[in-house]
C-alpha cells in the first residue's frame, strides 16, 4: 500500500525485477527460494491468473494467499500496467521492489567473521539461492533420528503421557515422604528418574520423527539465533507458533485430542527447542564462537563496572552498559475514607479513624556504578549485530543517492527501490556489505578498546577474539542471491 511519490521508467532490467518482486510478494509453491529465472517464468506462467485477479480481485482468492497479500496485489495491478504500455521500459513505476537478506544476523557475523557456512545465507554461491533453514532442519531431523533409536513404543504420544505420569508418581511420594512440601529422594528413585527422563526424551524425539521436521517449524529459531535467543527460548517459540495451534483445534472440536498428548506438546517443545539449538551450532560453528565471545568479553569488561564500545565505519558509536539498579526502601501509610488534608504534601486531620495500614514500598534506580553483567551479556550478540546492520543500512542508502537513486524504503535488512533502479540495489547492497567488513571488525574493535581500558587483571582474563576462517568476502560480489 506504500508507493513512492515519485515515478521512475523501467529502463532496461525493471521489467525483470518487477517480475521477480510479484514472485517473492505471492511466494506460492515457495518459489521465492528458487533462481530469479524461475520465478519469472512462474510470473509468466500465470500470468493469465494474474490478469484475471487485477480485472476482478474479488471473484478470485488468489492475492488473499499470497505471502505479502497487499503488497502482491499492487504489484500485479503495476505488472499489466507495464505490460499494456506501448513500451514498458517507459512505463513509470512507483513500486517499491525489495530485496531482502537471508537471515540478516547470520549473514553479518558470517561476514564479519569470514565464515564459510556464509554459504548457507548465500554470501557464496552466484547460481542458486541457498537456505539456511532447511540446512538446520535437515540436521535436527538426524538428531532426532539418533534419540529416537531404542524406543520400542507403538505411540510415542501415549508412551510419554506414561512415562510422565510416572514422573509425577514418584516426586509426589518424595514430597510426601519430607512432609515439608520438599522432595527427598531415595537413590532408586534417582536412578528410575534418570531412566524415565531418557525414555522421555526418547519418546519426544519419535513425536517429532512421525511429524518431520520442516524448515518452517525451524525458521523462527533459527531466525532468532544471530540474537542471543537460546534453546529456552525457541521452545517458547514452538509453543506459540505450533503447539497453540493444535490446542485451539481440539477447543474447536476439530480434534478429539491434542496430537503430542496430554501435556499439549509441552515435553515435546523442550525437546525440539534443545534439538535445534544444537543443530544450529553444529550448522553455524564460526558464528557460534563469535557470539560465545562477544558474551566471554562483555562478562569481563563488567566485572570492572565497564560497558561495550565500538565504533562502526560509518564512525557511528556503539555503546552498551547496562547498570545495577539499587532499590529505595518507601514508607507510605494507607488511609481510610474521610480523612481530611489541609493543603497537597501537608498535614491531616484523622476524622473518626486512624490509618489503617503502613506499607513498605520499594522504588528502583541505576546505580551508575555497578554494571548488570547478566544484562549485559544476553543483549551483546543482537546489540552488535544491530550496529552492524545500521552501518550497512547508512552506507547503502548513501551509495545508491551517489548513484543518482535517493528514493529508497528500508525495514531493517530489506531494501527497496524503484523496479528501474533494482539492478543498482542488487549490486550496491554487495559492494557495501563487503565495504563494511574489508577492513574492520567489530570483535577486534571491541577487543582493541576493551584492553584500553581494562586493568592489568582484566587483560589477563579477556581471550582474543576466534580466528577468522577463509571466506573470501570478494565473492560476495557475485552472489546475486545474498540480497534477493
Amino acid at each position: 500500500m506504500i508507493q513512492f511519490y515519485d515515478a521512475k521508467p523501467l529502463g532496461e532490467h525493471g521489467l525483470f525485477w518487477l517480475k521477480v518482486h510479484v514472485a517473492n510478494t505471492g511466494d506460492f509453491e515457495k518459489v521465492s527460494k528458487e533462481p530469479f529465472g524461475v520465478r519469472v517464468r512462474w510470473v509468466d506462467d500465470n500470468l493469465h491468473l494474474i490478469r484475471g485477479m487485477v480485472a476482478a480481485p474479488s471473484a478470485t482468492r488468489m492475492w488473499q494467499e499470497a505471502d505479502a497479500p497487499f503488497s502482491f496485489y499492487a504489484a500485479c495491478c503495476d505488472l499489466i500496467r507495464a505490460l499494456d504500455a506501448p513500451d514498458p521500459a517507459k512505463y513509470e513505476s512507483r513500486i517499491p521492489v525489495a530485496l531482502d537478506g537471508s537471515n540478516s544476523g547470520v549473514q553479518h557475523y558470517s561476514a564479519a567473521m569470514r565464515a564459510p557456512e556464509g554459504v548457507h545465507v548465500c554470501l557464496v554461491d552466484p547460481d542458486r539461492p541457498h537456505d539456511l533453514y532447511a540446512e538446520v532442519a535437515k540436521e535436527c531431523q538426524s538428531i532426532c533420528e539418533a534419540d529416537a533409536k531404542g524406543l520400542h513404543a507403538a505411540d510415542p504420544s501415549a508412551y510419554l503421557d506414561q512415562i510422565s505420569h510416572q514422573i509425577d508418581t514418584i516426586n509426589e511420594a518424595a514430597r510426601t515422604r519430607a512432609g515439608d512440601g520438599k522432595i527427598v529422594m531415595t537413590d532408586a528413585e534417582k536412578a528410575e528418574l534418570d531412566r524415565l527422563s531418557a525414555e522421555k526424551m526418547k519418546a519426544a524425539a519419535a513425536q517429532w520423527m512421525g511429524v518431520g521436521i520442516t524448515r518452517s517449524i525451524v525458521k523462527r529459531p533459527v531466525m532468532t539465533f544471530g540474537y542471543s535467543a537460546v534453546a529456552y527460548g525457541f521452545s517458547q517459540q514452538i509453543r506459540d507458533d505450533y503447539m497453540s495451534g493444535l490446542s485451539l483445534r481440539v477447543m474447536a472440536g476439530e480434534d478429539d485430542q491434542h496430537a503430542f498428548g496430554a501435556d499439549e506438546g509441552a515435553a515435546a517443545s523442550t525437546y525440539l527447542g534443545k534439538a535445534i539449538y544444537q543443530a544450529t551450532k553444529a550448522v553455524l560453528p564460526n558464528v557460534s564462537a563469535a557470539m560465545s565471545w562477544l558474551q566471554h568479553a562483555s562478562s569481563v569488561l563488567a566485572g570492572e563496572s565497564k560497558g561495550v564500545e565500538m565504533v562502526t565505519p560509518t564512525g557511528f558509536p556503539m555503546i552498551q552498559r547496562t547498570t545495577e539498579e539499587v532499590a529505595t526502601p518507601v514508607r507510605a501509610m494507607l488511609a481510610p475514607a474521610g480523612i481530611k488534608w489541609d493543603g497537597w504534601m501537608g498535614r491531616s486531620e484523622m476524622v473518626g479513624s486512624t490509618f489503617l495500614a503502613q506499607l513498605q514500598l520499594l522504588t528502583y534506580a541505576p546505580d551508575p556504578k555497578r554494571v548488570n553483567k547478566s544484562a549485559q551479556k544476553s543483549a551483546i550478540s543482537p546489540n552488535v549485530i544491530h550496529a552492524c546492520d545500521a552501518a550497512h543500512l547508512t552506507m547503502t542508502v548513501n551509495a545508491m543517492a551517489d548513484a543518482g537513486h535517493l528514493d529508497m524504503l528500508v525495514i531493517h535488512d530489506s531494501f527497496a527501490s524503484h523496479a528501474g533502479n533494482a539492478n543498482d540495489l542488487s549490486h550496491i547492497t554487495r559492494e557495501q556489505m563487503v565495504a563494511l567488513y574489508e577492513n574492520w571488525s567489530p570483535l577486534a574493535d571491541i577487543y582493541e578498546r576493551a584492553m584500553a581500558v581494562l586493568s592489568d587483571e582484566g587483560k589477563a582474563k579477556l581471550q582474543p577474539p576466534p580466528p577468522q576462517g577463509d571466506l573470501d568476502l570478494r565473492v560476495l560480489l557475485k552472489a546475486k542471491y545474498a540480497f534477493a
